[in-house]
């Protein structure tokens, strides 16, 4: 707290584990209409986890196989999967304006007239969750989650 001559400053700190940052200028505009005098705040907190985590959706992917013999999946020699020599811990990728054009046009080429486009953003979390679909060899029946939380 730092005391003004008309008033004073408060610093606050967050961790993000508890709270993003839509959540802490949520807290801040309540707290300064409880200051203004209101007597509720004009909009309730949300505080059910559960809706984001509630997301299910089968992704049909082609055979990896079919990605082999095009020679974009694993390294591969007459033929036979070569296995990587040590397996990979990270790795950082970067994505071009003009590769992340591509990816998005092939995720929109797909949509209905009536659906809103892909961003960006939407279309590499598609792109980078197809590969790791692709790598793990699931089978095109199998369930599996992307979750990715935002503005934390």
């Amino acid at each position: 707290v730092t005391k003004l001559k008309d008033g004073m400053a408060l610093g606050c700190s967050f961790n993000h584990v508890i709270l993003d940052g839509n959540s802490t200028w949520h807290f801040m505009s309540s707290w300064a209409e409880l200051a203004r005098g209101l007597t509720t705040i004009s909009l309730l907190p949300f505080h059910d986890r559960t809706k984001a985590r509630n997301t299910r959706l089968k992704l049909d992917l082609p055979p990896l196989t079919a990605h082999i013999a095009n020679g974009d999946g694993p390294a591969h020699q007459n033929g036979e999967v070569k296995p990587p020599s040590k397996p990979m811990r990270e790795k950082i990728f970067h994505f071009s304006e003009e590769v992340l054009d591509k990816i998005k046009a092939q995720v929109n080429a797909h949509l209905e007239p009536d659906q809103k486009p892909f961003s960006s953003f939407q279309a590499l979390g598609v792109h980078v969750w197809r590969s790791v679909i692709r790598a793990r060899e699931l089978p095109p029946e199998s369930y599996t989650v992307f979750t990715l939380f935002v503005d934390c």
